[in-house]
């Protein structure tokens, strides 16, 4: 019997969200192929996939949270973690933002190290973005292995021409598609549930509440388009730091009995069908899993102009510049139909987890063999 390949994933905690939900769709196949997929979450806080982890078998590590003066105990935490734990082969680090010292720490410890990159941007003020940016800077150098999930995530972290370089690996963010597939019955459901009529106009969008999604120009942008279309509603799945803040401007533009903040959720596939329009202007990403999963559903996205094209697997998505204002936005909006297994449309789908897997599997054996 092969032994089994430990994989130490390092991000900021295990809710929702696209980087928890690309691993967690992934583990099931990776168990399969006996690479075991174990994490290390920062802070205290349970997440709501670690039971699901516990039950395929992976180990859920919580460590401090860096907060600059406690490098020692942060660093200390480190070495304890892989010094007890020497089946972890490989750490991989998606919290980019420590990934130079935890990853200097694992290399130490003999472990071979990987950076990936999710995004083409950073969270924060102009203080953040250069403290954050130096601490990344390193990242080229230490890791074995650069990923990334595009071409300009891959530039935004590891340099120009970073895809050129050998250690470099493009990561595809792969879904199941057949979850995402339109159901005329889950819309009826979804939206009975939600009490939507079947007239109205139902605008929704996936992700966590950051800067980085621009949910405050979302509803601006809905509010536009109420006051031109008032049978219209719109859904917000996904939590995050600025949730509060949110309802309290959905208030104050007296658009807060319209719009439905629905939280983190572990289905969300089952909501799509209930949409009518998906709202994605967000100000900087990775490849938005949020919007492969909206293509195989078939739903109309209006997107801003900031995201990779190397996102598109169908002709469904338009790109709206984030120069436009919220009028000229929701302008653009509209309500199209849709057909049951429409997905089947979408031939040759690079973000299929089925081959996906298969191409992770030989990356794993092969930077593991050397």
């Amino acid at each position: 019997m092969a032994e089994k390949m430990h994989i130490l994933h390092v991000v900021g905690g295990m809710d929702i969200g696209g980087i928890e939900s690309m691993l967690m769709t992934l583990m099931p196949y990776m168990k399969k192929r006996d690479i075991t997929f174990d994490f290390a979450v920062h802070g205290e806080k349970i997440g709501m996939h670690e039971q699901q982890i516990l039950e395929m078998g992976g180990d859920v590590f919580h460590l401090p949270k860096f907060k600059g003066w406690n490098i020692i105990s942060y660093v200390m935490a480190w070495c304890k973690l892989l010094e007890n734990h020497p089946d972890i082969k490989v750490v991989q680090g998606h919290m980019t933002s420590t990934a130079s010292i935890y990853l200097s720490v694992a290399k130490y410890f003999g472990k071979i190290v990987i950076s990936h990159s999710h995004s083409t941007g950073i969270r924060g003020n102009k203080a953040m973005y250069f403290c954050k940016r130096f601490l990344e800077y390193p990242l080229r150098y230490i890791s074995d292995y650069l990923c990334a999930c595009s071409i300009g995530a891959a530039e935004f972290r590891f340099g120009r021409d970073a895809e050129k370089r050998k250690n470099f690996y493009r990561w595809i963010n792969a879904v199941k598609p057949e979850l995402y597939q339109y159901s005329v019955t889950k819309r009826k459901k979804y939206r009975q549930l939600l009490n939507i009529d079947d007239d109205a106009v139902l605008i929704g969008h996936v992700g966590r509440m950051t800067q980085a999604k621009n949910h405050k120009f979302i509803l601006k942008i809905f509010k536009e388009y109420h006051r031109q279309n008032v049978n219209s509603k719109l859904l917000l799945i996904g939590d995050g730091p600025l949730r509060e803040e949110l309802e309290l401007m959905a208030k104050d533009l007296r658009i807060d009995e319209k719009i439905i903040f629905l939280g983190a959720i572990g289905n969300t596939s089952d909501y799509l069908s209930a949409m009518d329009v998906f709202l994605f202007p967000s100000l900087f990403e990775g490849l938005p899993v949020a919007l492969i999963e909206a293509q195989i559903n078939n739903i109309d996205c209006l997107v801003s102009d900031v995201v990779t094209n190397e996102v598109e697997i169908s002709n469904v998505i338009r790109y709206v510049s984030l120069k436009k204002d919220a009028t000229y936005w929701s302008g653009k909006i509209r309500k199209e139909p849709r057909k049951e297994n429409d997905c089947k449309k979408i031939e040759n789908n690079p973000y299929d987890i089925n081959r996906v897997a298969i191409d992770i599997e030989k990356f794993y054996k092969m930077i593991t063999s050397r």
